[in-house]
C-alpha cells in the first residue's frame, strides 16, 4: 500500500504543478478528482496502519501543520485545492476541443479555456471573458444553442449563437 500511495503521491504532485504552470493535466475533469480523492482517502488509512512508526507521525504532523498553515491567509491554499476536488465546471465539446467555464483559484476571475487534448493528457491553450456579451446582456456558455469553432494560423475563432443573434470572439492559441 505503502508504494502505492507514493506513486499516486507523485502522480498528484506532479498533476498540480503542471496545471498551475502550464496549464496540462490529465485528460478530463474527473480523471484529476478520481486522483486527488484517493490520495485524500488513503492517507488517513496510511497514517493510523503506520503510526507507530516515526515517519508516519512526522508525515501527520507536517501535514496537520501545512493545514493550519494554509488556513492562515484568509484560507485561500486551502480553499483553492477544496474548489480543486469538488468544482464542477460547465464544459462544451466543439471538435477536437473544449471549452470549460472555471478559474485556478478561489479568488481568480473566471474564464472560459480553450483546452486540447493531447493523448491522456489535455492543455489549455487559450482563455477568454467568462461572459459573452450580446446585444448588452451577458450570457454563458450553456445559455447558447450553438458553438461554432474555426481555426486560423495563430488564432481560434468562436462564434456563439443564441436564437437568431449571434457573437464573435477570437482566442490566441498558445500551442
Amino acid at each position: 500500500m505503502t508504494r502505492g500511495y507514493i506513486a499516486i503521491s507523485i502522480l498528484l504532485i506532479i498533476d498540480v504543478v503542471l496545471h498551475f504552470t502550464n496549464g496540462i493535466s490529465f485528460l478530463g475533469q474527473i480523471s484529476d478528482r478520481i486522483l486527488f480523492w484517493t490520495w485524500l482517502i488513503m492517507t488517513p488509512i496510511l497514517i493510523v496502519k503506520n503510526f507507530e512508526r516515526r515517519w508516519a507521525r512526522w508525515y501527520f504532523g507536517i501535514i496537520i501543520i501545512s493545514f493550519v498553515l494554509s488556513l492562515l491567509p484568509m484560507g485561500i491554499p486551502f480553499l483553492t485545492i477544496c474548489a480543486f476536488a469538488v468544482e464542477t465546471d460547465v464544459e462544451r465539446r466543439i471538435g477536437d476541443y473544449r471549452l470549460r467555464e472555471g478559474a485556478k483559484s478561489v479568488i481568480a476571475i473566471p474564464k472560459i479555456t480553450l483546452i486540447e487534448e493531447m493523448g491522456i493528457l489535455e492543455k489549455e491553450v487559450g482563455e477568454t471573458d467568462f461572459y459573452i456579451d450580446i446585444a448588452g446582456d451577458n450570457f454563458r456558455l450553456n445559455d447558447f444553442d450553438d458553438i461554432r469553432l474555426n481555426e486560423e494560423s495563430d488564432s481560434v475563432r468562436l462564434d456563439f449563437f443564441l436564437g437568431n443573434q449571434s457573437v464573435m470572439k477570437k482566442i490566441k492559441v498558445d500551442h
